[in-house]
C-alpha cells in the first residue's frame, strides 16, 4: 500500500533555507541581472584603473553591484526570519499523511489537503523538498527532520503520482 506518515518541527533555519531555495528557483532572471550588473561595474572599474583614471569613483563602481546584491540577500534572510518568528512556527508540529490521493498536512486546527493534480511543482535542494501548491505557497519538508527511509519513500510516492514535468527531484 502506498501510504506514509511522518511529522516534523520547523525551525528558523528551515525558513531561511526555503527563502534561499525559493529565491534561486523562482527569481533566476533577477539573480542573473545582478550578476551581469556586477560584472559590468567591475569591468568599468578595471577599465578605469587600466586607463589611469584611478580615483574614488573607480572603487565605487567596482563595489556597488556586490553591495546591492548583499543588501538584497540580507533583506531576504531577515524577512524569512521575521516571518518565521512572527508565526511562532517552532511551537507547531507539522504532521504529514501521504497516499495515492495526495498529501494532507495538519498542524493543530490547520489542515492542508493537497491532491496530486493540484501540485504546481516540486523542487529539491540539499536541505529540503518544497512542494508548491501555487507559484508562491508551498509545503516545506526539511531533509534533516526525517529519516532517509522516509525521505526515499516520500520521493518514490511523489515520482509515482505527480506529472514528471512538475517534479524536479534530485
Amino acid at each position: 500500500m502506498d501510504k506514509l506518515n511522518f511529522e516534523i518541527n520547523l525551525e528558523e533555519k528551515d525558513a531561511v533555507d526555503f527563502a534561499k531555495l525559493h529565491f534561486y528557483k523562482t527569481q533566476k532572471w533577477f539573480y542573473l541581472f545582478f550578476i551581469a550588473f556586477t560584472a559590468a561595474l567591475v569591468y568599468i572599474g578595471v577599465g578605469r584603473i587600466l586607463n589611469g583614471t584611478n580615483d574614488y569613483t573607480t572603487y565605487i563602481f567596482m563595489h556597488i553591484g556586490p553591495l546591492m546584491y548583499l543588501a538584497y540577500y540580507a533583506s531576504m534572510i531577515r524577512t524569512a526570519k521575521n516571518n518565521y518568528n512572527s508565526r511562532n512556527i517552532d511551537k507547531i508540529t507539522m504532521e504529514y499523511r501521504v497516499d495515492e490521493n495526495g498529501i494532507i498536512q495538519t498542524s493543530g486546527e490547520f489542515i492542508n489537503d493537497v491532491k496530486w493534480t493540484d501540485i504546481h511543482r516540486i523542487t529539491e535542494n540539499k536541505a529540503m523538498i518544497a512542494i508548491y501548491v501555487s507559484k508562491v505557497h508551498s509545503m516545506i519538508i526539511p531533509k534533516d527532520k526525517i529519516t532517509s527511509e522516509t525521505l526515499q519513500s516520500l520521493k518514490d510516492l511523489m515520482i509515482k503520482f505527480t506529472d514528471e514535468n512538475k517534479n524536479k527531484l534530485m
